[in-house]
């Protein structure tokens, strides 16, 4: 499991850690890695702890800021946004070019990219038991992450990719020049 975002309050990294308490009851070999600076040092702390106080830090990894994050998603098998705020993040987009069935709460633009759950699971912010139920539903199921993570990446290719963008540009200078 990965969760690319900034050790921050708006992130919700300690609901996370709230599922994933309920995700190693049930799949004890789960782990989770945690890629993103350490935003906001007091809540980094509290993350930190939280993991120690509930006995996992065999099952969690805080990987700090990378510069490889697309090298390293294709090998984990869900990606997870837990925020209780967001725009339009980017960690969404690098989940879906690298094909990763992924789990997001519905804030910001999050299940406006998931097609409102077709292609990924949306829950609500805050809901650690909601979003440890998507996990473990993940986890068990590699058809069901392998369908949704194809149809994810099939989505951000089409809606968000480089032509896409391209084209999008081209049509504004088109317009304007025509103007």
């Amino acid at each position: 499991i990965v969760c690319v975002g900034n050790l921050r309050p708006e992130k919700d990294t300690l609901n996370l850690l709230a599922a994933m308490t309920q995700v190693l009851c049930q799949i004890p070999q789960a782990h989770l890695l945690l890629v993103g600076g350490f935003g906001d040092p007091a809540y980094s702390d509290r993350a930190r702890a939280e993991v120690i106080a509930r006995k996992m830090t065999q099952a969690v990894t805080f990987l700090g800021p990378r510069d490889d994050v697309p090298q390293l998603l294709p090998s984990c098998d869900v990606a997870v946004l837990s925020s209780v705020a967001e725009g339009f993040p980017l960690a969404m987009l690098e989940y879906g070019a690298a094909g990763l069935a992924t789990v997001s709460t519905r804030v910001g633009a999050c299940a406006e990219i998931l097609e409102n759950g077709r292609v990924g699971f949306v829950v609500p912010p805050s809901a650690s038991d909601e979003l440890a139920s998507a996990i473990v539903t993940l986890l068990r199921s590699r058809d069901l992450r392998e369908r949704l993570g194809a149809a994810f990446k099939s989505r951000v290719e089409r809606e968000y990719g480089e032509q896409k963008i391209v084209n999008e540009i081209t049509e504004v200078y088109r317009r304007a020049l025509s103007a």
